[in-house]
């Protein structure tokens, strides 16, 4: 019988892979524009409110984007509060992404090894491919929802992949977690 090779020295790897795009996010001293500016904005103002006064949050949780997705200041809030320790408002906010998308790798390389049983390269080789490719990284360090929208759609494909195996409420607890998510990060078409 063929040992089982233990996926987290690829994890270890895919999460390496964003190393590079953390130091960008180190580096780069850049004014956010247009609608990075105005989700940063939305989620500082989310973090200020649950401070200051719950129920404004409460609120506010639910008109503070507007017209646009609220997934990413609703995440982003979370990381908020390190502003005050790093010093920098757009370091938290940034590393929000960059966990989003080592979260939306971790998913695709299952569903990828869902599709593919008994390749846990070419599972791995997949997921390096959308590790390198040019927007994934590209959107790795600017505050756009965008990688929101990626790991909802990693986490659809999981539940594509693995229907066979999974019962029907396993299924569609998934695919309801990931299309609310998805609804969180895209509101229009």
């Amino acid at each position: 019988m063929r040992r089982a090779v233990h996926p987290y020295w690829r994890d270890g790897l895919l999460a390496a892979s964003l190393l590079p795009s953390a130091a960008w996010v180190l580096l780069d001293r850049r004014v956010w524009a247009y609608d990075c500016a105005w989700y940063g904005r939305a989620t500082l103002d989310l973090a200020a409110a649950l401070a200051e006064d719950p129920l404004r949050w409460l609120k506010l949780m639910t008109t503070v984007q507007e017209l646009k997705a609220p997934g990413i200041s609703w995440l982003g809030q979370l990381f908020a509060p390190l502003a005050g320790i790093l010093g920098d408002a757009d370091l938290p906010l940034l590393a929000s992404i960059l966990l989003t998308q080592l979260a939306t790798l971790l998913v695709m390389r299952r569903a990828l090894e869902e599709a593919c049983p008994g390749s846990p390269w070419a599972a791995f080789g997949g997921t390096l491919a959308l590790a390198a490719a040019p927007l994934f990284v590209g959107l790795s360090h600017e505050y756009y929802t965008e990688p929101l929208q990626t790991l909802a759609t990693a986490w659809t494909l999981l539940a594509m992949t693995s229907a066979p195996r999974w019962g029907e409420r396993r299924l569609a607890a998934h695919l309801l977690g990931a299309w609310s998510l998805g609804l969180a990060a895209k509101v229009s078409a």
